[in-house]
């Protein structure tokens, strides 16, 4: 074991046995009779595995998923870091070649997972990365800009994916060299960690129940600190008692006093939510917001519905569906944020979307021009039909953000979920990224897999 990757295992040896599997996730193109990896990731977990095998093939092109048990680990990170060769097995044993980069040294990053804090109920992972970037396997590997275009074509024509970008976010894959950049190698150690609010006053905390039994939470609240045993075998809720006066504290998980993850709480983020407690008061005698978003006879009760859904999402929008105006979208949710200012145009239909397509472009045409540049439109079609994978195809090539059932349930998950406003934004906004575009259309999107 050279010292890279010894560092490595050093750095995770203070959570000691938890890892019970590591999976082998990567996308290849065959190259001079050799099959060359572009993204490949050796993943640790600490819990059951919920990863299950997968395989794709397709002509020079290859994206697998395998599952190992955790003995082995240390012999692929080797083999990747140090060899820079894997043996996939699908069958039949392919090797992969993981190009070398330019410098005898490839350079190693470590880092907490951490960086990015996301809104309370969101999953959290500890994790320790090691990234070896090659640095001289660019186009001469890849090939042109249109090979990718081509490939991209070949997995949309034959498959349920939209591209490569889809295949490779569906394996957790950095997907730079779809850009033009270094193919890289990321070997992660994950411990799955998920903390939420079920009220005001109650805590959810969920481990794997192995890792649970030796952990503990402990919380500051105005300088104030609580700490809570973590019990296994189960999930643990535990009633906060929050000082007068005090609407937010910070908790931090530990494992033999290794931090794990550190988590902001406030009294109404992770619950129900205040926006959402509002609508539920004007839903008792009316709809609900998931019976709106079903109406299927009912198309002007589906457009408020939509711009209801937006409003609880923390997006201002006007819902200009009403017959006084004329030849115009039905609604327009106006975003602004750090200097971005964002409009999302909405078209709202029970029946085939496609058929609002070519009028919503012309649309978000003419508003652009009314604003003169200076803002970015996003078209959007809101169904609560299921959505063919004609219409996705056509809606993602026209830069159409096509939101169907399953989008709005998603959506309507966000406002539990106290999801920033410019994430839903961004989440729309990447509906519409057609992925043989090296970049989404506008700015940087929300990853829902987070």
């Amino acid at each position: 074991m050279n010292e890279l990757t010894a560092k490595f295992m050093e750095r995770i040896a203070p959570l000691g046995d938890i890892w019970t599997h590591f999976t082998v996730s990567t996308v290849a193109v065959q190259c001079q009779e050799k099959w060359a990896a572009l993204s490949t990731l050796l993943e640790l977990g600490a819990g059951d595995s919920d990863k299950t095998s997968f395989a794709f093939r397709r002509p020079g092109l290859l994206a697998m998923r395998t599952s190992h048990p955790v003995e082995s680990f240390a012999e692929h990170i080797a083999a990747a870091i140090e060899q820079r060769m894997l043996v996939m097995n699908d069958g039949d044993n392919i090797e992969l070649v993981i190009p070398s980069p330019g410098d005898p040294n490839p350079s190693l990053h470590f880092w907490n997972p951490n960086v990015r804090q996301p809104d309370f109920p969101m999953a959290r992972v500890a994790a320790f990365s090691v990234e070896v970037n090659a640095h001289a396997t660019k186009s001469h590997l890849v090939g042109p800009p249109e090979m990718i275009q081509e490939l991209s074509s070949a997995v949309r024509a034959t498959s349920d994916f939209s591209g490569l970008a889809h295949l490779f976010q569906h394996l957790g894959l950095e997907a730079n060299a779809l850009a033009g950049n270094d193919t890289s190698v990321v070997v992660r150690a994950v411990i799955p960690l998920e903390v939420r609010q079920e009220s005001n006053n109650a805590l959810e905390i969920v481990l794997p129940s192995h890792v649970m039994a030796r952990s503990r939470l402990k919380g500051f609240f105005d300088g104030q600190a609580c700490e809570i045993a973590l019990e296994e075998g189960r999930l643990m809720k535990k009633q906060i008692p929050w000082p007068d006066g005090v609407d937010a504290g910070k908790f931090h998980v530990f494992l033999n006093n290794f931090e794990l993850a550190t988590c902001d709480v406030t009294r109404w983020t992770g619950t129900t939510n205040w926006r959402a407690e509002v609508d539920k008061y004007f839903s008792e005698d009316g709809p609900t917001l998931e019976q709106a978003l079903v109406l299927r006879k009912d198309s002007e009760g589906f457009e408020t519905g939509i711009a209801r859904l937006l409003g609880l999402l923390g997006i201002p929008v006007v819902w200009y569906g009403a017959k006084v105006f004329r030849n115009k979208s039905d609604l327009a949710a106006m975003f602004d944020s750090d200097g971005k200012r964002i409009v999302v145009l909405g078209e709202c239909t029970v029946q085939k979307p496609s058929a609002k397509f070519t009028v919503l472009l012309t649309r978000s045409k003419d508003l652009e021009a009314v604003l003169d540049g200076q803002a970015t439109v996003i078209p959007a079609v809101f169904t609560n039909a299921e959505i063919s994978s004609a219409d996705r195809t056509q809606a993602q090539q026209d830069g159409i953000s096509l939101v169907g059932r399953n989008e709005l349930e998603a959506l309507q998950s966000m406002i539990r979920e106290c999801i920033p406003a410019s994430e839903v934004v961004s989440y729309i906004e990447r509906l519409g990224w057609n992925p043989s575009m090296a970049t989404p259309l506008g700015w940087a999107g929300y990853d829902s897999s987070e």
